[in-house]
């Protein structure tokens, strides 16, 4: 079996601070429950944020995943794979586009 991580888009931020965090995950979560790039057919239900650990935090919805944790420091960790495993597409890296402008967009005051 081939290893998963082949086709995988991963980056990592740093998080100025936990509101910011879970800020910007719930962002990602409403991006990704919200856009239409995002869902298929089977999960119209939207994104839920789950607990990973005592400071961590994370949401997982068609084949992204974003992770909050605040050790060591703060930061945001976004992962895009490709389902069934396979190269990454073109709507991949338009995924990682929008998620892209969603982690650059700063607390909104």
């Amino acid at each position: 079996m081939a290893s998963h991580n082949k086709g995988t888009l991963k980056r990592n931020y740093r998080v100025p601070s936990k509101s910011e965090g879970k800020r910007l995950l719930k962002s990602i979560a409403s991006l990704l429950s919200d856009d239409d790039q995002f869902r298929d057919a089977i999960s119209h239900k939207g994104c839920q944020i789950r607990r990973e650990s005592a400071h961590g935090e994370s949401v997982c919805c068609n084949n992204v995943r974003a992770l909050f944790d605040e050790l060591p420091t703060p930061h945001l960790i976004v992962e895009i794979t490709p389902f069934p495993a396979g190269p990454l597409t073109k709507n991949d890296y338009a995924k990682a586009g929008k998620l892209e402008q969603v982690l650059r967009t700063g607390p909104s005051v």
